[in-house]
């Protein structure tokens, strides 16, 4: 009966439901809370397989198109005491991402085209930074050449706009569910990534399950809390339905037994009364002992139960005799190697565990294999990518399985053990790429800080720390610094790093994300005050990841308290920058006459001025308004001005605007886009810059 879903009928006819609107393209986000034990995980796979059987239903043998495509992914649980799901920014998005990636067909130059287009000047000011904004730009065109050798994908510097693009580009065309489990555990980027997604769910074609743990989630004030208080006070037009796993009655113990099944059971009201005496109706107390009934006969042939069933001297009085029994049934080795599985964690590797055996990983799976068929413990998930390597995944099938022989390690051996893991894992850290690399950090992090080994444990957080200062993210470093005070005697007197940390989170624009649940949403777009403007480098990162974030009028409102603030000590082209900033916004919010109002501000200073860099810029965001309002001769017009200026500039300015308009006329008129790209072309080659013209050369006749 493996993941046939028992009760929940709630749930399941949601869920139907919302398969049979996503035909209208009309989507449904649902919450499901639950305790330890209520089984959170058993129905996300049983969902899963009830997907499947749809498409196979209704679909048959038909394009796989047509059917409903499926992301399951699960929220990182922590390591002893050390949260690291909410250290890594969008880990959850990036793997949602790249699971649909794994579904379509999608080319290297199409995956590059998500980082760079029409973004290059119009969106994100380069003037008096473009050799950096070059060099940006030549690193996605190193990954492009990567991925058409290896087709891997890796999207974490473009963030959230990139996905969110992606996202919505993969939904116009395809019908998809995603089922999250342990969603209290994501970092808080991937929480308002979804929040985006929740607002506008009756539009598009996409349903979202989500399981939640209410006490970690309010013991710790992890940032899905955020999404739990919006729900409940937003005005939305949304298909939204919360469910609250609640412990098992006689109705589902007779249902549970009879697809288990035990042999000749008929409704037997002692027998379900007494399953809910001792399991206390939790479902996974309840599959425990109904699979250890159904290897007796407890009926007759007439469905009635055996005489003395209460006083069968085989009958386990309680959940803790019935475990015993079945370790009494594993031999000491199969005991031990279990526990060593669980320093690892809920979910653990062929490959790591190979090494902490110091034996082959062959013999490994072999041994884990006997244990699996002999005692259902642990199960296998199959081969996945884990840590950089293809590995078997394997998983302790019941949460108090996995406390179980956790618990049951020695200090000595947990600390041990946890020093191994981390040790592997910096080896992989050490040879692995930039992203696999913000991706370690955390776990290094965790089992560091189990093993007591505060020196590599600092020197993790602080890579994270760097890492979610790319991102502006405030909310993961704080979460390094709950980390840090939950484990405070491992750090104490760690002066220099610990003062490291404070100046990366002094960095980063602390009132960006700082607001709480109660906090309206015209307080939130107040929310950007700070005590002191950091340098303007720092200031503009903040606006833009804003911008990215399309929180528009948030942008709008920062850049105005800014150029409004005769504190601020800003260079004309810096309050330049900040304005087209805010022009973007202004385009996004189809204020139209507002952004152009602005451009011709802005434009007559560049002109007065004479800075070329500056015109460029602002002609580009005047073609970005008119291409928004479909006027695509306007929009030409200015794209070709804008190539008259770019003779002037330096070559670097040069490439970045050629490309940029190439890029952009390829959409409306390919005839021009081609005559930009030979020039673009010529210049490439005459400033040194053969990769990049190579690249964007694939992407300009890309059809």
């Amino acid at each position: 009966m493996e993941h046939e879903i028992i009760g929940r009928k709630d749930i399941l006819l949601a869920f139907k439901d919302s398969l049979e609107a996503l035909e209208d393209q009309q989507g449904a986000f649902y919450l499901i809370e639950g305790d330890t034990g209520s089984g959170k995980t058993y129905l996300i796979d049983g969902l899963k397989k009830l997907l499947e059987e749809y498409n196979n239903k209704h679909f048959g043998q038909k394009k796989k198109v047509e059917q409903t495509y499926l992301v399951k992914v699960y929220g990182k649980q922590p390591i002893g005491n050390f949260n690291i799901g909410p250290m890594e920014p969008l880990n959850m998005v990036s793997l949602i991402v790249k699971e649909l990636m794994n579904d379509d067909s999608i080319t290297p130059e199409k995956r590059f085209m998500i980082n760079v287009g029409m973004t290059l000047l119009a969106c994100i000011p380069m003037v008096g930074e473009i050799p950096y904004a070059f060099k940006e730009i030549s690193r996605d065109l190193e990954k492009l050449k990567s991925e058409q050798k290896t087709q891997n994908v890796d999207l974490r510097k473009g963030a959230f706009e990139e996905y969110m693009s992606y996202f919505k580009k993969y939904t116009s065309k395809k019908k998809l569910v995603i089922l999250i489990d342990d969603i209290h555990w994501a970092d808080v980027e991937s929480i308002e990534f979804l929040w985006e997604i929740i607002k506008t769910i009756t539009t598009i074609p996409v349903v979202i399950v989500a399981t939640y743990k209410e006490y970690d989630l309010t013991s710790q004030g992890l940032p899905f809390l955020s999404i739990i208080d919006r729900l409940k006070k937003a005005d939305l037009d949304m298909k939204f339905q919360d469910f609250v796993l609640t412990p098992f009655i006689n109705e589902d113990i007779n249902e549970f037994a009879n697809v288990l099944p035990i042999r000749n059971y008929k409704e037997n009201v002692e027998f379900e009364e007494w399953i809910l005496e001792q399991s206390a109706g939790v479902p996974s107390v309840v599959a425990e002992y109904l699979d250890y009934f159904s290897k007796f006969k407890l009926f007759n042939d007439s469905g009635e139960l055996i005489t003395n069933f209460k006083d069968n001297k085989f009958l386990p009085a309680s959940i803790q005799q019935l475990f015993g029994q079945k370790l009494d049934e594993m031999t000491d080795d199969e005991r031990n190697l279990l526990s060593i599985c669980s320093a690892e964690g809920k979910e653990f590797t062929a490959v790591v565990i190979s090494r902490l055996l110091n034996t082959d990983v062959l013999d490994t799976i072999k041994r884990l294999r006997a244990i699996q068929n002999n005692t259902g413990l642990i199960k296998s998930n199959g081969a996945q990518y884990r840590y950089g390597l293809k590995t078997t995944i394997y998983q302790f099938t019941q949460a108090h399985y996995f406390t179980f022989f956790k618990n049951a390690l020695e200090y000595e051996e947990d600390v041990a053990l946890h020093s191994q893991v981390g040790a592997f894992l910096k080896e992989q850290y050490n040879i692995a790429s930039e992203q696999l690399r913000q991706a370690l950090a955390p776990l290094i992090a965790g089992h560091s800080v189990a093993a007591e080994n505060s020196e590599q444990a600092a020197e993790m957080i602080l890579e994270s720390a760097k890492i979610a200062k790319e991102y502006d993210s405030s909310e993961t470093i704080k979460q390094a610094f709950d980390n840090i005070e939950n484990n405070n005697a491992l750090f104490d007197g760690t002066i220099d790093f610990t003062k490291a940390m404070h100046n990366i989170l002094k960095d980063i624009e602390l009132s960006n994300n700082k607001t709480d649940g109660n906090t309206t949403d015209s307080q939130m777009e107040d929310s950007y005050l700070f005590d002191a403007i950091p340098d303007f480098k720092n200031l503009r990162r903040g606006i833009i990841q804003n911008l990215l974030e399309q929180n528009f009028s948030l942008t709008i409102a920062k850049i105005d308290k800014v150029l409004g603030d005769k504190k601020v000590d800003l260079e004309d082209i810096e309050r330049a920058q900040l304005s087209t900033l805010k022009i973007k916004a202004l385009i996004e919010l189809r204020e139209f006459d507002k952004a152009e109002i602005l451009i011709e501000k802005i434009y007559h200073q560049a002109v007065e001025q004479k800075n070329t860099e500056l015109q460029a810029l602002v002609i580009n965001n005047y073609a970005l308004l008119f291409l928004a309002q479909g006027n695509t001769s306007a929009a030409i017009a200015r794209l070709e001005e804008a190539s008259a200026l770019s003779t002037e500039l330096l070559p670097e300015i040069q490439l970045l605007t050629l490309a940029n308009i190439a890029t952009a006329l390829k959409k409306v008129a390919p005839i021009k886009a081609k005559k930009y790209f030979d020039n673009l072309s010529a210049k490439c080659k005459q400033a040194g810059y053969n990769k990049f013209e190579e690249d964007l050369r694939n992407i300009v006749y890309d059809e």
